[in-house]
């Protein structure tokens, strides 16, 4: 897991951002790749909900990220990007440039 601990970690701040919540769904497509590799490598989904959860990434209430939701918003997102291209730019206005 700690290969994906920094990746992780920019999950759960892109999640909260300082200006206010991300919806959970952009943000997971934001980091879609992030979860096709780790699924690539064998852990469950579980296993990546804990993983979010120890590197402080939680839902708009404070409640720690189902493996059921995550599961479910890949499994959507993966669906509807053989239907459209996934486009990634509409996360960019949230990202705050690093200096």
């Amino acid at each position: 897991m700690r290969s994906f601990a920094r990746e992780l970690d920019e999950f759960a701040a892109d999640l909260a951002r300082p200006e206010g919540q991300v919806p959970f769904k952009r943000v997971v497509r934001h980091h879609l790749g992030l979860f096709v590799k780790m699924r690539e490598r064998g852990l469950t989904w579980d296993a990546i909900a804990a993983a979010l959860t120890h590197a402080g990434a939680r839902h708009r209430r404070g409640q720690p990220i189902s493996a059921h939701q995550l599961r479910t918003v890949v499994a959507n997102l993966q669906k509807n990007a053989t239907h459209r291209t996934v486009i990634l730019s509409d996360f960019e206005h949230i990202r705050t440039p690093a200096m």
